[in-house]
């Protein structure tokens, strides 16, 4: 819901970052791998209740993400960067749930509601995503977004809502309840979206010939970063 915003702001001062090691020929899947590894501390951190410790890992996994997806566009994106990218995301993003649920006895219901709606989130999402980079293929369908490897669909829950989320549950542990509570409301929302998303344009009168048609302004469109990050919710 806020990722398009804070891109606009961001992306041109990650761009100036990252100028450095563009020029010093660093990898961007080897960005992609240590932004991963401050990802798993994270979630070993929150398990630990080292809260504050795992919201500098966090927000550190999260400056990386964003910056292999810039280094990726000043080089040659790859089909490998895309998926390890959206890989290792649905990794941390789950697996922070299981550490607070390990860490926070009190909390574990709600981290496993959460996970539930995160996996018919995801599954909709990767599945719409799947089909109508499929059928825009079939279309020959040119765009802006035609070198990207994923193709998104957006919803009420995304990247941006997932960082503000988890930077709330570990610097105000006292407040995780009702912040996890809240959340849930809000990726239920975005899995019905997405699905609804998915019936309308995958019905009858939706045929890859049709394709156009069924491009509402209701419907958004995004790829990840690095493709681009997204996110996953």
């Amino acid at each position: 819901m806020i990722d398009n915003r804070a891109r606009k702001v961001l992306n041109p001062l990650l761009e100036r970052a990252v100028t450095p090691l563009f020029r010093m020929g660093v990898k961007a899947n080897a960005i992609t791998t240590i932004g991963f590894g401050f990802g798993l501390a994270s979630i070993v951190s929150i398990s630990m209740r080292h809260n504050l410790l795992a919201l500098a890992l966090w927000l550190a996994n999260r400056l990386f993400d964003g910056i292999d997806g810039v280094l990726a566009r000043k080089s040659t994106p790859t089909d490998l960067g895309g998926f390890l990218d959206i890989v290792f995301d649905f990794v941390i993003y789950g697996g922070l749930l299981v550490g607070i649920a390990f860490g926070y006895p009190n909390l574990r219901l709600e981290s496993i509601i959460l996970l539930g709606t995160y996996y018919v989130s995801g599954t909709a999402l990767l599945a719409l995503s799947s089909i109508t980079e499929r059928r825009a293929r079939i279309q020959n369908v040119a765009s802006e977004r035609s070198s990207k490897a994923i193709r998104f669909i957006g919803g009420l829950a995304e990247g941006g809502e997932t960082i503000i989320f988890y930077v709330v549950v570990m610097a105000l542990p006292q407040y995780a309840s009702i912040a996890i509570g809240i959340f849930i409301a809000m990726v239920a929302i975005t899995a019905f979206q997405r699905i609804a998303m998915g019936v309308e344009r995958l019905s009858g009168h939706c045929t890859p010939k049709a394709i156009d048609a069924c491009r509402g302004e209701s419907i958004q469109d995004k790829t990840t970063d690095r493709h681009s990050t997204r996110e996953m919710k």
